[in-house]
């Protein structure tokens, strides 16, 4: 099911970019991007589509559709986690021509499941295995500090930090503020 909603977001978030193509004519024509995320608010990989705010900005957004799998816990130690998630955000470029400094902050809502094994040893010397499995909606704030190559139309390259944290509330995430890499590559049209 995660996989076939994962599919079906990718799918219209291309479609999507494909008509905002066609409507731009040739005197607006804005900065728009297509790329693949590794780890930073995508956590493992994720797509992303980026675009700025009109024509000539160095304000922009950017939505995507993201998969996240880890033997380490999100929510506690000896976790099996899972989940498909939706980074948003905002971001400002600075610099001129293709070298670009960026500075962005979002939230990445999303669908996780976790799955905890307990096993310990009973007085009889049997092992006993217990587990516990939990989904969940949750959610978590990010930020992007880092470089972008961006060519007028073609290639696509970022790297940079993520600072990752939340507020303590019902659906957050609890983590505690954690910095992760990011790398990006794809394509700027």
């Amino acid at each position: 099911m995660i996989k076939k909603g994962c599919l079906f977001v990718l799918l219209a978030l291309c479609v999507s970019v494909g008509f905002a193509q066609k409507s731009d004519s040739v005197a607006q024509k804005k900065n728009k991007s297509i790329y693949l995320e590794l780890l930073g608010a995508s956590t493992t990989i994720g797509v992303s589509y980026d675009s700025r705010v009109k024509s000539g900005s160095n304000w922009g957004y950017r939505v995507g559709v993201a998969y996240y799998q880890s033997l380490e816990s999100l929510f506690s130690d000896g976790a099996l986690n899972k989940g498909v998630f939706f980074p948003v955000g905002v971001n400002y470029l600075i610099g001129k021509k293709k070298h670009k400094f960026e500075l962005g902050l979002g939230v990445s809502p999303g669908f996780y499941k976790w799955e905890e094994v307990y096993m310990w040893d009973t007085p009889s010397g049997d092992v006993e295995i217990r587990s516990f499995s939990q989904k969940r909606f949750a959610y978590y704030f990010f930020s992007d500090i880092g470089y972008r190559y961006q060519s007028a139309g073609g290639f696509l390259f970022r790297v940079g930090l993520n600072p990752s944290f939340s507020f303590k509330g019902r659906h957050a995430i609890d983590r505690s503020p954690d910095i992760f890499p990011y790398f990006g590559f794809g394509y700027s049209f």
